[in-house]
C-alpha cells in the first residue's frame, strides 16, 4: 500500500481486492470482540471461516512490496529510502496513533491522551491495525540487503533462502506447537521477510498456472477444514487443551498452508492483464489511506451506533466493507488533493 506508484496493471488490480478483504477481515475480528457474548455457535463456525479464508489478504501487500522494491532494475539509495518511504510511514504511523488515542479517550474512556499516545507509539499498543506500519519499518530497514539478495543470487540460490526461511519460520514453529522441543533456529524467526522475497520470487520467475490453482484450492481447503476442525465440530474434545491454539497456528501468517493460499493467488492475479481504469487507479493510489481509516469507520458503526452486524448475517459484513471502502477511499481523495500533503 506504502510503496511507490509504477503502475503495473495486475498489482493495482491486487491492491484493491487485497484492501477491501483487509477491511471486510478487520470487520469479523471486530464483530467478533465486540459481540462475542452473544453469538451463537453457528456464528461462531461462519466468522472463524470467513476469518481464516481472507488471511491472504496482508501478506499480499508483502509480495508486492519484494516485487516492486527488491527489483534490481529500480534505483533504491538510502537518501530516498528514508527521505521518502520510511519518512512517510513513520509519519502517518505517528498521526494516526495519535488520532486513535483521541477516538479511544472519547470512545472508551482512556484516561490519558499525550502519555498514553506517547506509550502506545513506543509499545505498539495502539489499535490493532496499527502493526502493519511496525512491521513495514523493519521491512523498510532491511530492504538494502533483502536487494542485495535479488541482485546476487541466481534462482536456485534464491529457491534455497526461500525454503530456509519457510521451514524456520513456519513449519518449525507448527511442529514444536505440538510440543516437539526443536533445538535448531535461525536468527530471523518471523515469517513476513518470507512474503516479500516471495514476492520479488514470483514476480520475476512465475510459477505455471497449474501449480498456482493447486496452491490455491489445496491449501485454501485445508484452512477451511482445519478451522471446521477447531469451531464446527466435537472433534477437540478427544485432544488436550491446547489442541485449539495448535490448530489456530495453521491458520495464521506463519502457516505454511496461508503462504501456499497467498502464493497461489498472488500468481493468478499477477496474470491479470486488464488496464486499470482512472477510477481504479484512483482507488489503488488511495489503499494505503484506506486501511489508515477503516478501522475508525469500523469501531464508530459497531460502538457509537452500537450496530451488531450478526443481526442481519454474514453479508452485513460484506455490505460494511464495502461501505466503509468507498468511504474511506473518498476521504483520502479529498486529502490527497491538499497540496503538500504526503501523508496517504
Amino acid at each position: 500500500m506504502e510503496e511507490e506508484r509504477i503502475y503495473i496493471d495486475q498489482f493495482a488490480w491486487t491492491r484493491i481486492l487485497a484492501c477491501f478483504c483487509v477491511i471486510l477481515l478487520n470487520s469479523l475480528y471486530a464483530g467478533n470482540g465486540y459481540f462475542e457474548a452473544s453469538m451463537t455457535p453457528g456464528e461462531v463456525v461462519w466468522t472463524k471461516l470467513m476469518e481464516n479464508s481472507l488471511m491472504w489478504a496482508m501478506p499480499t501487500f508483502l509480495m508486492i512490496t519484494g516485487a516492486l522494491l527488491m527489483d534490481p532494475a529500480r534505483e533504491l539509495p538510502l537518501k530516498k529510502l528514508f527521505g521518502k518511504y520510511l519518512r512517510r510511514v513513520v509519519l502517518a504511523l505517528v498521526c494516526f496513533t495519535l488520532i486513535c488515542q483521541i477516538l479511544g479517550y472519547k470512545m472508551e474512556g482512556e484516561e490519558t491522551i499525550l502519555s498514553g499516545w506517547l506509550l502506545d507509539l513506543l509499545n505498539g499498543t495502539s489499535w490493532a491495525h496499527m502493526w502493519y506500519l511496525y512491521l513495514v519499518i523493519g521491512l523498510y530497514l532491511m530492504m538494502p540487503f533483502y536487494r542485495m539478495i535479488a541482485q546476487k543470487a541466481d534462482e536456485t540460490q534464491m529457491d534455497y533462502l526461500i525454503l530456509v526461511l519457510i521451514v524456520f519460520t513456519s513449519i518449525v514453529p507448527a511442529i514444536e506447537s505440538l510440543g516437539v522441543g526443536i533445538g535448531f533456529y535461525i536468527p530471523t524467526m518471523l515469517v513476513y521477510p518470507v512474503y516479500t522475497i516471495l514476492g520479488y520470487r514470483l514476480f520475476s520467475r512465475p510459477i505455471r498456472p497449474i501449480l498456482a490453482v493447486c496452491l490455491l484450492v489445496f491449501c485454501t481447503l485445508a484452512i477451511l477444514a482445519l478451522t471446521w476442525m477447531r469451531y464446527g465440530t466435537d472433534a477437540l474434545a478427544a485432544f488436550d487443551t491446547d489442541s485449539g491454539n495448535q490448530l489456530d497456528i495453521l491458520t495464521s501468517y506463519s502457516s505454511i498452508l496461508v503462504i501456499g493460499q497467498t502464493a497461489g493467488l498472488f500468481s493468478l492475479l499477477n496474470r491479470i492483464k486488464t488496464p486499470v481504469a482512472e477510477l481504479g487507479r484512483a482507488a489503488d493510489e488511495s489503499t494505503f489511506g484506506i486501511y489508515l481509516m477503516h478501522m475508525i469507520g469500523i469501531h464508530m458503526i459497531m460502538w457509537w451506533a452500537n450496530l451488531n452486524p450478526y443481526w442481519y448475517g454474514p453479508f452485513t459484513f460484506i455490505l460494511m466493507a464495502a461501505v466503509l471502502f468507498m468511504v474511506c477511499f473518498g476521504i483520502t481523495w479529498l486529502i490527497r488533493k491538499i497540496p503538500k500533503v504526503d501523508l496517504l
